[in-house]
């Protein structure tokens, strides 16, 4: 019994799960109906070199619910690959973080009902309709010259996403039009804006006018290109959330709407900043607008003041509700 429900073999054969890699053969691939997971195994600084051959048999394992294809480089154009995906009904998981790049979503992958988790970490600029995604992962919106490309308004039409991962570089990725995009997704609960690379102050102007959705739980900003925090970043307007990471980026000053307004405070229950040289708060303020507070992370920055975590300047720790001492990292 142990042979037949095997989570691994060696030579693919009979199990559920298998490691993509350079080195495999395309016969462990063949007629296997148990397979539900291809997921891609490299060292780190490494990548896999896939031929066409193995390639071409990934759509042949119909009752696929996780393919995985991270890291991966292939002899066949990507899209070509991608347009037999389409086959497998019963996916779930996507993964194309780092591959080739890609310009346009092949319209088989718009087959894919059950879909719910699309990775396109360095993938740029895709089109498509998949209207089950709960999980998009590395979504850069395409410019406005980009006419082939996905705008980020597009993401309206996701209407069951639960965690969003953006990656943004250029003012005209969001259209004045378009900077309600986020607000309505009533399910979205976990959100990552990233600026990493940006270039032009006009993205900050952008920036401050995209509204998440009121019922978000968890927000990360990385690379915040701005001096100055988005207005929206206030306990009125992000009423339920609950953890809050900025990290990098060249935040200085939080928007006065941060520190709430008719007594308003903040629910948040664990604050994170990382790598935030310019930013000034104070502690005690800290304790004022977040009186929910039970965890906070703080490292290498060293304008806060008073804050009770040892070296916040440099490797930092963590500060816990209730401790008397910090956690050194």
């Amino acid at each position: 019994m142990a042979e037949n429900n095997a989570f691994f073999e060696v030579t693919g054969r009979g199990c559920r799960h298998f490691g993509i890699d350079t080195k495999m053969d395309r016969k462990q691939l063949a007629a296997n109906h148990k397979l539900r997971a291809l997921m891609s195994t490299t060292k780190t600084g490494e990548v896999n070199k896939i031929s066409s051959s193995i390639a071409n048999r990934f759509s042949e394992c119909k009752y696929l619910r996780v393919l995985d294809l991270c890291k991966s480089i292939f002899e066949m154009p990507l899209t070509s690959l991608l347009s037999h995906i389409g086959f497998l009904q019963h996916l779930t998981y996507l993964s194309l973080s780092n591959t080739h790049p890609l310009i346009q979503l092949p319209p088989s992958l718009e087959s894919l009902i059950n879909l719910t988790i699309l990775n396109l970490s360095y993938s740029q600029n895709l089109k498509g309709r998949l209207s089950n995604l709960e999980v998009l992962l590395g979504f850069r919106p395409a410019r406005a010259s980009q006419l082939k490309g996905c705008r980020i308004a597009e993401l309206r039409n996701l209407s069951q996403l639960r965690k969003l991962g953006l990656h943004l570089v250029w003012d005209d990725e969001i259209g004045d039009s378009e900077v309600s995009a986020l607000v309505n997704l009533q399910q979205l609960q976990f959100l990552t804006i990233s600026c990493f690379d940006s270039h032009g102050s006009d993205l900050v102007d952008k920036l401050d006018k995209l509204y998440p959705p009121p019922g978000l739980l968890e927000l990360c900003l990385q690379f915040y290109p701005g001096k100055l925090s988005p207005a929206w970043l206030n306990p009125i307007s992000l009423h339920m959330l609950r953890f809050l990471w900025i990290s990098s980026g060249n935040l200085a000053v939080m928007h006065e709407s941060f520190f709430g307004e008719n007594n308003s405070a903040w629910n948040i229950e664990g604050l994170m900043f990382e790598s935030l040289s310019d930013l000034e708060m104070e502690w005690q303020t800290v304790q004022q607008v977040m009186p929910s507070l039970k965890t906070v992370h703080a490292s290498w920055c060293p304008n806060l003041e008073s804050f009770p975590i040892e070296d916040v300047g440099f490797r930092g720790g963590v500060w816990t509700k209730g401790r008397t001492r910090e956690v050194i990292l």
